[in-house]
């Protein structure tokens, strides 16, 4: 029902999940995401209400969304479940172990909408963590499973 990363290293700042032919189980879902905080025993999802909040430029280039009271990061807007569709995304996190906000950027195109339209999609995300480090992601749909889709993990060196 959803992709954790729960092993960020602290070798890297920066880490970057790329996401290829997503498709969720129920039609016409987004895909969300939740950060990871603690390590061993004591890690925990950071999931409480009101401390997320994301952004995203429509597809006019002009249209702007927002939500600030969210506990989840939006990664995407929906996402159809037919053959012919499916999403591809970049998520970016950026500074895990820094102070201050822990930032997202998600940049991704799908087909949708039962039409087979392209549709790109520009997020950017906070959580409101200003002295916790993270140490991993939760990706999983606004309802439903993931039916199937390649995730890969990349982490950034320190310079």
């Amino acid at each position: 029902s959803a992709i954790d990363f729960t092993t960020f290293s602290s070798d890297y700042r920066d880490f970057q999940v790329v996401i290829s032919c997503l498709r969720p189980a129920t039609d016409e879902q987004r895909i969300y995401g939740r950060f990871f905080t603690g390590t061993g025993g004591s890690q925990a999802i950071f999931d409480t209400s009101s401390e997320y909040q994301y952004a995203e430029i429509g597809q006019d280039n002009a249209t702007l969304t927002e939500n600030t009271t969210a506990d989840h990061m939006r990664f995407s807007h929906t996402v159809g479940n037919d053959t012919s569709e499916s999403a591809s995304y970049e998520i970016i996190i950026y500074a895990v172990d820094q102070q201050g906000y822990k930032l997202a950027r998600s940049w991704g195109v799908h087909t949708g909408h039962d039409t087979g339209r392209t549709a790109v999609d520009n997020w950017g995300n906070k959580a409101k963590l200003e002295t916790t480090d993270v140490t991993g992601i939760r990706i999983f749909m606004q309802s439903g499973n993931i039916t199937s889709g390649k995730f890969s993990l990349y982490g950034r060196k320190h310079s």
